[in-house]
């Protein structure tokens, strides 16, 4: 990926700011100039005016407040509705320069001084290396680029090569491609642009290698050559996507809710799942394709200069969207279970539907798979048995909303999180009735006890079940638990006194999960400095006082359109979900991986048990494959065929697994009826492996097993 160190080069010139040439008095005079700078740029012939006019509509005046449905990127008029994978990229580029500048006047010194020797002269540095102050419009036309329109990256289907993912382009509206390369020269010597050829592409020479460029509409598209690619199949794909004509994805039927955004100077991303799938490394059994795809069609991101506006939202459509109310809206009023969180605290918060969430759940998959939705209703029949109450007095219990609330020194503590859990009563009457019997029901099912308890007046449990009870009582309409006595003593002691700094949740309008934060979780984790981090957290806190006030409400909500968070939380959402879901799922792969060294390791196990029983000779079946599957580039995984496992040993024990591999194998005999199996598997190609083993001492008896996996 070397030419992303020259692309990263472009962007900085291209996606530091905002500032377009001034806007002329009318939309007419907008369209002719618009026309004329496309002319000149390509050569090609001017869009029809209703086109021109159409992408000036595309990019409002900054100043102006955006509709309350927002606008379309004008590169998605360049891009196609029905082969376009994702596009990411940057509105409005004088205006995001601005909010950058302002950022780092704003940083706290420590943070300054780390960046002298990047940019000793602060965003002053950025100007001097740009040649221009991109937070002025018209100074972008002494490059040659449409600071309005930004910068884009895309991934479409039809630029991809035999056996390759798709290859990623860089789009612009120029309006002088002869300034932008003059520009870049300015950067670097090295970049050197030639005439288009035949097809309409230009070869350009960068510092790093070779890139294609071309025009498609009123955007000039940039498509890296890297190391090992084809360059003159890449130039035939590159050539037929900028003469391809098909609908645009502006106009693409069905998808303006995850389309138009909100703002103008803006970063956004948009991902269509039907293209996706195409091009998915695995991807599902058709009949899940087609069914999500049409139920989930788009996901975009849109987050504007000042992290104030944004949108962050999953589209559904109207099954969709029924479903998931039927999964996640409660039609019971939310208790008000934010007052049991401290006032230096995080709260998160959930709601569900609980008497409707199997049949939403069911909803959601596809009818011709009565087997997954069989089983679903399974579990829905199975509640009742593990908890030894009624569905229906459940339903009537629970108003289905919940929140978990950690406080400063919770989090500061190594290990578990003394966290404490709030589940909403809508009728205590009933909720006093089947606690003790859910109580009792769970644990029997641990081997454990419930013990009955006070916390003041207050009627409690304690469960005792695991290393550690749960504590658990009523207070009110809300069920509280907690790791212990002091921590649901402090919960409804909270809960007792109204405080407007604690961190406030809100399940209105359709919100199912929400995330609150007080200001004074920093101040609290500033003052304890036990993470060392204390000029971090006094950015932190600066920042936050300067663009957003007290404590911080972020949330989730259903809408007619489907699943949306508007304003910091699209921001924040981002951030925080990929904080948490990235490392989350990799280790869900990783643990999904594993798995087949486990199931195959026990299959080997019964029939080397039975091959000592029997008396039958095994000789040492060395580490299979003996090639490491990490080496040369390898990705920690290999192909086995029967040939991969010749040896007698896997012979004599019927063990020959085909197919795409993780883990090797061993046998070792030992003494009388002995053995060990082991695999072992280096994921992450980093060295470092994970090892699992199965094993007999002389007697024949099993040794403890082991598994030693780092990543899981």
């Amino acid at each position: 990926m070397r030419y992303w160190s020259t692309l990263a080069l472009c962007a900085l010139a291209w996606g530091c700011s905002k500032k377009e040439p001034a806007a002329p008095e009318t939309p007419a005079e907008g369209a002719a100039v618009e026309a004329a700078a496309v002319e000149g740029a390509t050569g090609a012939e001017a869009p029809a005016a209703d086109e021109a006019g159409e992408a000036a509509a595309a990019q409002p005046a900054p100043e102006a407040p955006p509709a309350v449905g927002g606008t379309t990127p004008a590169v998605f008029a360049a891009l196609s509705a029905e082969h376009t994978v994702a596009v990411s990229g940057f509105e409005g580029l004088d205006g995001l320069a601005a909010q950058v500048a302002k950022l780092m006047a704003e940083l706290p010194e420590p943070l300054k001084a780390d960046m002298q020797e990047e940019l000793p002269k602060g965003f002053d540095s950025l100007v001097e290396r740009m040649g221009f102050d991109p937070r002025d419009r018209a100074a972008w036309a002494t490059v040659g680029l449409d600071p309005a329109a930004g910068v884009s990256l895309a991934v479409d289907l039809r630029l991809r090569l035999v056996n390759s993912a798709p290859l990623p382009v860089l789009l612009a509206r120029v309006s002088d491609r002869g300034k932008l390369v003059a520009a870049l020269e300015r950067l670097d010597p090295a970049f050197d642009l030639a005439l288009p050829e035949t097809d309409g592409v230009a070869r350009l020479t960068t510092p790093d290698g070779v890139a294609l460029l071309g025009t498609r509409g009123d955007f000039t598209a940039l498509m890296p050559i890297e190391d090992g690619v084809d360059a003159d199949a890449a130039r035939a794909v590159f050539a037929g996507w900028l003469k391809a004509s098909d609908p645009p994805l502006s106009k693409a039927e069905g998808l303006a809710p995850a389309l138009e955004m909100p703002g103008a100077a803006r970063g956004f991303g948009v991902v269509l799942t039907r293209a996706l799938l195409q091009v998915a490394p695995e991807p599902p059994p058709k009949v899940f394709a087609d069914f999500y795809t049409a139920r989930f069609p788009a996901l975009s991101l849109s987050v504007g200069a000042d992290l104030k506006s944004g949108r962050l939202r999953l589209q559904g459509d109207p099954a969709a969207v029924k479903a998931l109310r039927q999964i996640l809206i409660s039609p019971h009023t939310a208790p008000a279970l934010d007052r049991f969180a401290q006032t230096a605290g995080l709260v998160g918060g959930f709601s569900i539907n609980p008497r409707e969430l199997f049949d939403g759940v069911v909803a959601l998959i596809p009818p011709e798979r009565g087997d997954v939705q069989g089983q679903v209703l399974i579990g829905k029949n199975a509640v009742p048995v593990v908890l030894g109450v009624s569905l229906d007095d459940l339903g009537a219990a629970l108003s289905g909303h919940g929140a978990v609330m950690a406080t400063a020194s919770g989090l500061m503590t190594p290990g578990d999180k003394p966290l404490v859990v709030a589940l909403g009563v809508a009728d205590e009457e009933v909720m006093d009735r089947i606690l003790p019997v859910a109580l009792d029901r769970l644990a029997a099912q641990g081997e454990g006890t419930r013990e009955p308890t006070k916390f003041g007046a207050i009627e409690g449990h304690i469960l005792k079940t695991g290393p550690r009870p749960t504590f658990v009582v009523r207070a009110g309409d809300a069920l509280l638990f907690g790791p212990s006595r002091t921590a649901i003593d402090g919960a409804i002691a909270m809960g007792a006194k109204p405080d407007p700094a604690r961190p406030r949740l809100s399940f209105a309008d359709g919100a199912f999960y929400g995330l609150a934060v007080a200001r004074g979780l920093f101040d609290a984790l500033a003052a304890d400095d036990r993470l060392g981090a204390g000029e971090e957290l006094a950015a932190v806190r600066a920042f936050w006082d300067a663009h957003l006030g007290g404590s911080l409400s972020i949330a989730l909500r259903v809408d007619d359109h489907g699943i949306v968070a508007s304003g910091p939380a699209a921001a924040l959402l981002l951030g925080t979900g990929a904080a948490v879901a990235i490392p989350a799922f990799t280790k869900y792969i990783n643990r999904s991986k594993a798995a087949q060294a486990r199931l195959q390791l026990g299959q080997l196990f019964v029939a080397a048990s039975l091959a000592r029983m029997e008396e039958r000779p095994l000789s040492a079946a060395p580490l299979t494959p003996a090639a490491d599957p990490c080496a040369d580039g390898g990705d920690g995984s290999y192909e086995a065929t029967a040939a991969t496992w010749s040896h007698p040993t896997w012979k004599a024990l019927g063990f020959a697994p085909i197919g795409k591999q993780y883990y090797r194998f061993a046998f070792e005999p030992g003494e009388g009826q002995g053995f060990t199996l082991r695999a072992v598997g280096d994921l992450d190609c980093d060295g470092v492996q994970a090892v699992y083993a199965h094993g007999t001492d002389a007697e024949g008896q099993r040794r403890p097993d082991v598994e030693e996996n780092p990543l899981e």
